[in-house]
């Protein structure tokens, strides 16, 4: 059996374990992220998660959904879209009580 200097042992160490932790980090950044699994989203700029909502085109909507087949939409009188969260924000909406 021969006899390996100590420094060189503890150094393997160090590097397989900076390695699990690199590999570990890697995986992590491949599986995707969602708060709510029933959201919908699309890249934005620099490559940031844009969260996509659904809005009632309908004059009286004021709510945003993040379900598709919400209560809620079932009473929309037009149309429904597809937006970013943002966007839905941005027009004055608010979450809705019945999906957010």
């Amino acid at each position: 059996m021969t006899n390996i200097n100590p420094f060189f042992q503890n150094m393997t160490k160090i590097y397989k374990n900076n390695m699990a932790i690199k590999n570990l980090v890697f995986i992590t950044l491949l599986i995707p992220c969602s708060c709510n699994n029933n959201t919908d989203s699309a890249w934005g700029v620099m490559g940031q998660k844009k969260t996509m909502v659904h809005i009632c085109t309908g004059p009286m909507s004021k709510c945003y959904h993040s379900e598709i087949d919400c209560y809620g939409l079932k009473k929309c009188s037009k149309t429904v879209e597809t937006i970013t969260m943002e966007e839905a924000i941005k027009s004055g909406r608010k979450p809705c009580k019945y999906c957010h």
